[in-house]
């Protein structure tokens, strides 16, 4: 397979919650030769801590030494679609400090998504947290990604847009994980392979696999409500040479359900270049 393939660490939550730790988590992913983890917050196990689950970014830079050959990114939960709170800030500025500290070479890279907002949101003001958020990234030469969960799609791609021509040339420090799934579960779903063809390829941070049916996340990718072989027809249609993960629902045996989930895009033909 030829696509940068990873997963997040929320597939694991059963196995955590079980006792196992992450490192021999991620030392069985790359085993299996993943090479991307992103580790989403109330899933890092010892590395995180408090009511919170704050990330620990000391343990944290451990990880790019012992895993040279995985790359890591963090990914958390934080309502940006309605008025920033303090607390809000500082859980953003723990992930930035997070994701600085697994980044290693690369670039740090920070991921929100926010599952406590409605569907209707305020254009205005999720352009102004967009960008407060991205400039926020700059001290560290960092990139932020956003996720789409259950709002209204074009409203969000808007403020996503408006946000990105309000940065200029740091537009790139803000993408967009995409997430078809989402927009599938959604309230008033749409088609995710025509969301997928609105977005351009430099906005994409990375893809989400995962699969859905009567509202249900499956624990492997396979038939459902999102049609992955046009997704991919349209990601291959866009030039994207970015990563994509898993992030099926967490079971005891995720690692059988991820090489079912592989087998399955196989048969489907969806295979993504990566970049040389």
């Amino acid at each position: 397979m030829l696509m940068k393939t990873g997963l997040v660490s929320n597939c694991w939550h059963v196995q955590l919650n079980a006792g196992q730790k992450l490192d021999d988590l991620i030392g069985e992913a790359a085993r299996r030769e993943l090479r991307i983890i992103e580790l989403r917050q109330g899933c890092l196990g010892s590395y995180e801590s408090g009511d919170f689950a704050i990330p620990d970014a000391s343990q944290l830079s451990e990880l790019p030494r012992r895993f040279p050959t995985m790359s890591f990114n963090i990914a958390m939960n934080v309502p940006f679609l309605r008025p920033l709170s303090l607390a809000d800030r500082v859980l953003v500025d723990a992930g930035r400090r997070a994701a600085v500290a697994v980044a290693g070479a690369e670039r740090p890279h920070l991921r929100l998504v926010d599952l406590e907002s409605p569907f209707e949101i305020d254009r205005n003001l999720t352009h102004r947290n967009l960008v407060e958020l991205a400039q926020s990234m700059e001290s560290c030469d960092g990139m932020l990604s956003i996720e789409h969960s259950v709002q209204e799609w074009n409203g969000f791609l808007h403020a996503f847009r408006s946000a990105r021509a309000a940065l200029g040339c740091q537009k790139n420090r803000l993408r967009f994980c995409f997430d078809p799934c989402n927009l599938q579960m959604a309230e008033g779903a749409i088609d995710s392979a025509v969301a997928a063809r609105s977005l351009a390829v430099d906005e994409i941070s990375m893809v989400h696999l995962k699969q859905c049916h009567d509202q249900h996340v499956l624990r492997s990718v396979s038939s459902g409500n999102v049609n992955w072989q046009r997704i991919g027809n349209v990601l291959n249609d866009l030039g994207y040479r970015g990563p994509v993960l898993f992030e099926v629902a967490s079971s005891s045996g995720v690692w059988q359900h991820m090489s079912t989930s592989l087998d399955y895009l196989a048969e489907i033909e969806f295979v993504l270049h990566s970049e040389p």
